[in-house]
């Protein structure tokens, strides 16, 4: 989640999960989370919601630990 932060008087991002700091909003680029949103569309529980939110490297790595599958990995060969 974003977030103010009052040391660094910066917007910061936050881990939904474990609560800890990612990185301000202007290094973002340079950090390594994950950064979901989601528009959920007509007849889910969640009808015209949209859910954001950012988890550390460590909290995704432990969440997709409790998948029955996990998610398809491929090489990145062009980095920009």
């Amino acid at each position: 989640m974003k977030k103010y932060d009052e040391i660094s008087k910066k917007e910061v991002y936050i881990c939904n999960c474990c609560g800890q700091m990612i990185a301000s909003v202007d290094e973002c680029d340079r950090a390594a989370f994950l950064d979901v949103s989601k528009a959920w569309g007509y007849f889910s529980k969640w009808d015209g919601c949209i859910h954001r939110f950012q988890l550390c490297e460590n909290c995704y790595g432990k969440m997709i630990q409790t998948w029955c599958y996990l998610p398809d990995e491929e090489e990145q060969t062009e980095w920009i």
